[in-house]
């Protein structure tokens, strides 16, 4: 809208309503990539691979990463709570790559084997600072603490490895729970 060409609104007064829209554009940028974080398109239709591809498509477009992802071996649909909670941590990874670690690429693969999904982010950034005297301690947020939380919930585990070339963020979760799935 070019506010300019409304009679009447000049000087100051146009120049806050003109910051008024670009914050309210902006606002209704972040409120549309929220909604598309939880619910990305293709969710709905319980085919894991296909939501988490057009995620990460979509993500390496919105950031400029080169973000990958690849189906190493077949696997059953887990249930919809295995899923929703895989897309979860596969966001909060992509989001801390993209934040934190000066990457220029990612890659998320997925695999199944024996009642196991297992799901592998890694990218090719400065890797996360280690924390005290021990190197295997890091400083970890809350979308990393509730990562682990809710994988354990599921009967799996997190592993995060780091250093200089990257960082590697590794899920192990059986794909039956007493939820049914």
């Amino acid at each position: 809208m070019n506010l300019g060409s409304c009679p009447g609104i000049q000087g100051d007064a146009l120049k806050y309503l003109e910051q008024i829209n670009r914050a309210l554009a902006k606002a209704a940028e972040d409120l549309h990539g929220f909604t598309y974080r939880l619910r990305p398109p293709g969710f709905a239709s319980g085919n894991l691979f296909e939501s988490l591809r057009q995620y990460v498509e979509g993500f390496g477009r919105r950031t400029g990463l080169t973000a990958t992802l690849n189906l190493r071996s077949s696997y059953s649909e887990p249930s919809i709570s295995l899923q929703r909670a895989t897309l979860r941590v596969v966001q909060e990874a992509l989001t801390n790559v993209h934040r934190h670690a000066s990457a220029t690429s990612v890659r998320v693969d997925l695999a199944g084997e024996d009642n196991l999904l297992h799901v592998t982010v890694e990218d090719n950034g400065r890797g996360m600072a280690a924390t005290g005297s021990d190197q295997g301690l890091f400083s970890l947020g809350i979308g990393i603490k509730w990562m682990m939380t809710r994988i354990r919930q599921l009967g799996g585990q997190v592993s995060i490895r780091s250093g200089p070339q990257g960082t590697s963020v590794r899920v192990v979760v059986p794909t039956v729970h007493s939820d049914g799935g």
